[in-house]
Order: C-alpha cells, then sequence, then structure tokens
C-alpha cells in the first residue's frame, strides 16, 4: 500500500479528488487538520503554523528563523503520521516537505479556469488575473521557505489539469496508479520517512544556532553541517551537542563546518 499527496491549487476540487480516491482505495484523508495534529504534538499555537505556511512572506510578518522552526516541526508531523501508511494527504506543504520517499505518490492538480469563472462569476480575463496572483503568491512562499518551485513538474508523479467533468476519470486514474506495485512500502521507503521525521526534529533543535544548518539523518545516525568561523567552531560544536540531548532517537551524531566568510570578515573589523 501507499501513500498519496495531493498539492492542490485554488478552485482545483482537490479536497473533492481526495475524498473520491478515499472512497476508491479504502485509504484515509488527511487535511489541514495536521497542523492540529501538530500544535498539540510540539505545544505551538495553530495560529502559528497558519501564518508560517500560509502567509507570505512580508517585511512585517513572521520572523525567517521562527518560521523555518515552526515549518520543521510541522515536517515532523507529518512524516510522522505518514507513516501509519494508507493516507490521502491534500493539506499544506505535502509536495515540498515528503520528498524522496518511494512509496509516496505525489499528485498535482490544476485549476481550471473555466470552473474559477463558474464558481466566482467573473470573466476569462478577471479569473485568469486571480489565479495568476494566487499562483505567485504560492510559488513566493514555496521559494522563500523551501527553496523550490512548486509548479515544477519533476517535484510530482502526476500532474494533472481538472475540470469537474472530469473529475470520477481523474479519481480513477489516481486511484488505480497508486495501487500499483511501484508505490509499494518497503523497509527502504519507511526508513526514508522516518529519516526525514528524525532530521525535521533535529532542525527545529538547531534553527536558532543557524538558520541555514543543513540536516540529514539516516537510521539514527544524524549527520549536521554548519559555516561558522574558525574561531567559533569549538563553541558552535558544542552549542550544538548541547542542543540535540534531548531530541530522542538520535544514535550518533557527526558535525562538519566549512568557514562562514561573512563572520571571517565580520571578526576582522571588530
Amino acid at each position: 500500500m501507499s501513500v498519496i499527496t495531493i498539492n492542490r491549487a485554488q478552485y482545483s476540487m482537490g479536497k473533492a479528488v481526495a475524498e473520491g480516491v478515499a472512497l476508491r482505495t479504502g485509504y484515509k484523508c488527511l487535511g489541514s487538520e495536521i497542523i492540529t495534529i501538530a500544535s498539540e504534538e510540539f505545544h505551538i499555537p495553530e495560529e502559528e503554523f497558519h501564518n508560517a505556511l500560509d502567509t507570505v512572506p512580508s517585511f512585517w510578518g513572521m520572523q525567517l528563523v521562527k518560521r523555518i522552526k515552526i515549518a520543521a516541526y510541522f515536517q515532523a508531523a507529518l512524516a510522522k503520521y505518514l507513516l501509519r501508511d494508507n493516507i490521502i494527504y491534500y493539506g499544506p506543504a505535502g509536495h515540498a516537505l515528503i520528498q524522496g520517499v518511494p512509496h509516496v505518490f505525489k499528485v498535482r492538480i490544476v485549476a481550471d479556469v473555466s470552473d474559477m469563472v463558474r464558481l466566482e462569476h467573473l470573466s476569462g480575463d478577471e479569473a485568469m488575473r486571480k489565479l495568476v496572483k494566487l499562483d505567485k503568491n504560492r510559488q513566493k512562499l514555496n521559494r522563500f521557505l523551501y527553496h523550490i518551485d512548486g509548479s515544477d513538474a519533476s517535484l510530482y508523479d502526476m500532474v494533472i489539469e481538472l475540470k469537474t467533468s472530469d473529475a470520477d476519470n481523474v479519481i480513477e486514474q489516481i486511484s488505480f496508479e497508486a495501487l500499483s506495485s511501484r508505490y509499494m512500502v518497503s523497509t527502504y521507503s519507511v526508513n526514508c520517512l522516518k529519516n526525514i521525521e528524525l532530521a525535521s526534529r533535529v532542525k527545529a533543535a538547531l534553527i536558532d544556532i543557524d538558520h541555514d544548518i543543513a540536516i540529514r539523518a539516516n537510521r539514527g545516525s544524524v549527520f549536521i553541517h554548519t559555516k561558522v568561523s574558525d574561531s567559533g567552531r569549538e563553541r558552535r560544536i558544542d552549542m550544538i551537542n548541547m542542543a540535540v540531548e534531548n531530541v530522542s532517537g538520535i544514535k550518533s551524531i557527526e558535525v562538519t563546518t566549512t568557514e562562514d566568510i561573512y563572520a571571517k570578515y565580520a571578526e576582522t573589523y571588530r
């Protein structure tokens, strides 16, 4: 069995498709309620998750470091939930946060302008302008928070432009593909999800030390890369080790560093 993530644009009927696929496959649907789950697990208000994951970055908005930390906690909660298997996820950021897991079938559904014209009582030009604006805002958030282009077809296994009249065919197509042997769960693919979950929790613990820190996990071994000046290297490593002391699931830690050129020049002019 598999996991399905559906990245849905505005007016794309993504929720309806997810529910239709759930009826065909027997899978469980998961949408924005994952935010409640993450909020309860990490004791962060739901409003902060919504602000971090849904609002376009602005000068007066949430600070970058806080936004990245909350996204890391959200990624950990999502990966943990998807370990249950047989899930259709149509909530925020699944396409960005769950990558490189073989049994996760990634679908993008693109809105059809004619449906927006009908639902919003707009002209074709007005509908197109609105869709462009919505897409522009979403892509801005994708680049800012996840460093990806969410419209890049290579991020997905299937990209569909959905018209209302085609909904049943799309549901059948997604269901058939998801149940194929290509997306069967394996020990390797489950470990990929577990690695994402652990790496995300470690990243959340370390963001305040270095918001550009890179984390990779493999079966409990955690590999951390950070930029720091030569003079601050030992202190940085000590800070990292202290910060992850209470993160469960870590068997070993390896920290590598490269010289932070900007910090080096800042020290020169002190």
